[in-house]
């Protein structure tokens, strides 16, 4: 019975909630949201621990398959809280390689 729990609440309970959420809080790329549908209205607030100039760093090196999907995922982020200042000037290459929505507003 266990077994099969897991599986089904990640796959379809927590589909469901995000797809169903006003707000999604991420802390790091979750590769299922390349495929959940999520509402529109929905708040997408991802939060950077790290400086934007590390997280270019980790999506360069990526496979183009894992890439493909970190753009197709964050371009749902809607709001975005960096750790400091510094780390929203890294942000340029992200906005301008349209891994993150130019009207998407960067907060510290």
């Amino acid at each position: 019975k266990d077994g099969i729990r897991k599986p089904f609440s990640f796959f379809f309970a927590k589909a469901y909630h995000m797809a169903t959420a006003s707000v999604i809080l991420m802390d790091n790329e979750f590769m299922p949201m390349a495929y959940t549908p999520v509402s529109s209205k929905a708040k997408v607030v991802q939060l950077w621990h790290g400086t934007g100039t590390i997280k270019k760093f980790g999506l360069d090196a990526d496979p183009p398959e894992v890439r493909k999907l970190a753009r197709k995922i964050n371009k749902r982020i809607t709001h975005l809280i960096v750790k400091q200042k510094s780390s929203t000037a890294a942000l340029s290459g992200f906005r301008r390689s349209g891994s993150i929505s130019r009207d998407c507003p960067v907060r510290t």
